[in-house]
């Protein structure tokens, strides 16, 4: 059957010709359906989300880190895997090795555009060009001005929707320093207070959104027993579970690698620490829970995607212990309740306002 590639990858495969020489750095591609196209070519991918590393090496493990590593070597939060000629790292930011070449795929944020921009620029040799591809719906059309400061930007393609874009490397860039990017907040809950990180690309508004109020408001503390607090972000939930429940064990799970490293320095801020999981939903997750916390996506990129949280749902009941619960929050116009019900025996609604649901499985 014939693969119908994205239109970003149908503009990259316009130029194909551009990755024949020099060595490459590809930054968060959105899918693994581009590679195919260029075997012969030297590529290193920075994959900062598991699902695509996972999709580029034929895998779907689940990977597991404790948090006082990463705070203290970030390096460990990292998996590599070489296929043909293109290498794949999983991880937060690019520490060493320099590239002729570099392609970032457009991410959600202007923000988080100009991190990467600045990641990608620090690890460039002299004269190196760094390529951007995204939707016209992206933001592309309006990051000209951020890229400027560094040399020349041109134009060379626009199709499909997308639009392909050269910076042209002209000035010396500053070493790159994730730290530097890394910001922390104070959330109040009642007489509860607790510190968060927060990076670009990473959900935190640095306040509780009205959800995760909602959802720890109307947990039933005290929990007990090994809990895993899924889709974590920059470890909200968790933290305050923790601070609340010193004796609680606690695993955060999240597809991103900038937000487990975030919930690695959220957990040492708040003294607490705990297993970090990265995993596509529960693919390769074999450990069993007593309690399941979560505040689910339901977004891919700027999309709504129902498909996240219904194979969360069709196997979480597998990742729960006998007389195990599952506790959601979600917003009240999703389809959530039924879909439950046909996995769990009891479902009941603890909490409920205009906007949001929680829900308590067992």
């Amino acid at each position: 059957m014939q693969v119908i590639m994205l239109p970003v990858n149908q503009i990259l495969q316009r130029n194909i010709a551009l990755f024949n020489q020099g060595k490459w750095l590809f930054i968060n591609p959105p899918d693994a359906d581009f590679f195919p196209l260029c075997l012969t070519s030297n590529i290193h991918v920075l994959h900062q989300t598991v699902d695509v590393f996972n999709k580029a090496t034929n895998t779907n493990k689940a990977y597991a880190f404790d948090s006082r590593d990463i705070v203290e070597q970030p390096n460990k939060l990292r998996v590599s895997a070489q296929v043909g000629l293109h290498s794949h790292e999983f991880a937060p930011f690019i520490t060493s090795g320099n590239f002729d070449q570099a392609l970032l795929f457009m991410p959600k944020s202007k923000s988080q555009f100009s991190m990467l921009m600045h990641m990608a620029l620090s690890h460039m040799n002299k004269d190196g060009c760094l390529y951007i591809v995204g939707d016209n719906k992206s933001g592309i059309k309006s990051i000209t001005k951020l890229m400027q400061p560094f040399g020349n930007v041109e134009k060379v393609d626009s199709a499909r929707h997308c639009t392909l874009l050269c910076l042209t490397l002209e000035k010396q860039v500053s070493s790159f320093n994730p730290n530097d990017y890394l910001k922390y907040a104070t959330y109040e809950l009642g007489e509860r207070e607790w510190e968060c990180a927060s990076f670009p690309g990473v959900f935190s508004e640095g306040a509780l959104d009205e959800g995760t109020a909602l959802f720890l408001q109307t947990l039933p503390l005290p929990l007990h027993g090994r809990t895993l607090d899924f889709a974590s972000g920059a470890g909200v939930i968790s933290c305050f579970v923790g601070k609340a429940l010193q004796h609680i064990s606690c695993d955060l799970l999240d597809v991103s690698a900038i937000a487990l490293y975030c919930a690695a320095h959220s957990l040492k801020e708040n003294q607490l620490h705990g297993t970090l999981i990265a995993a596509n939903g529960l693919q390769g997750v074999t450990q069993q829970y007593q309690c399941i916390l979560t505040n689910p996506p339901f977004h891919t990129g700027t999309k709504t995607d129902y498909a996240i949280v219904t194979e969360f749902i069709n196997t979480s009941v597998n990742r729960l212990k006998k007389g195990g619960n599952l506790y959601v929050v979600a917003n009240r116009f999703l389809p959530y309740t039924d879909q439950l019900k046909t996995k769990y025996s009891q479902v009941d609604v603890l909490a409920q306002n205009n906007k949001f649901s929680v829900y308590k499985c067992a």
